[in-house]
């Protein structure tokens, strides 16, 4: 939900209700509000069936093509209701330090996979040449980079997750 002409140093407060409208679905409404004034930015509405409620709830802070972010990120989130169960071990972040990748004729491929259980992250085909991998849980990974099935393919093992606003980068080059 877009916001259009937005101090960037004002806060933002997102409230989301959802309430069961007794028909097997949800009347939702999502809001964005100053911080502290309450001041209403952008409101929007829908009904979504009971079954499309099931699972996960995620607000993203990205627009256009998945690589643009909001210049401010939140410090501090906050949910609460009869319904909602926190997981603590399926929250996204933390992070790898960001990779480095040159020498491929094709984007390169990043397969992340977490080195206590030996379970696949993910595997991914990124744009450009720079990626930063998030993980689901502090710990050591395993990252594999480059062009499968050719003599361009790196593997990098016990390599530890990292805060937010840690800046290293390992450079992968072909």
């Amino acid at each position: 939900m877009p916001v259009a002409n937005m101090d960037e140093k004002r806060g933002v407060t997102l409230r989301f209700i959802a309430e069961p409208s007794g028909t097997g679905s949800y009347d939702i409404k999502l809001t964005a509000m100053e911080t502290g004034s309450g001041k209403i930015l952008k409101e929007t509405d829908a009904k979504v069936s009971a079954t499309d409620m099931t699972g996960n709830i995620a607000l993203q802070s990205h627009f256009n093509n998945g690589q643009e972010a909001l210049k401010d990120k939140p410090g501090f989130w906050e949910a609460s209701g009869a319904r909602l169960v926190y997981h603590p071990e399926r929250c996204f972040g933390p992070w790898l330090p960001t990779l480095e990748i040159t020498g491929t004729a094709l984007p390169p491929v990043v397969k992340i996979t977490y080195e206590g259980t030996g379970e696949l992250v993910y595997a991914i085909r990124i744009r450009g040449n720079s990626f930063r991998p998030k993980v689901f849980a502090k710990g050591v990974y395993k990252i594999e980079a480059g062009e499968p099935g050719t003599d361009k393919w790196k593997i990098l093992e016990n390599v530890s997750s990292v805060i937010e606003n840690n800046t290293e980068k390992i450079k992968i080059e072909f």
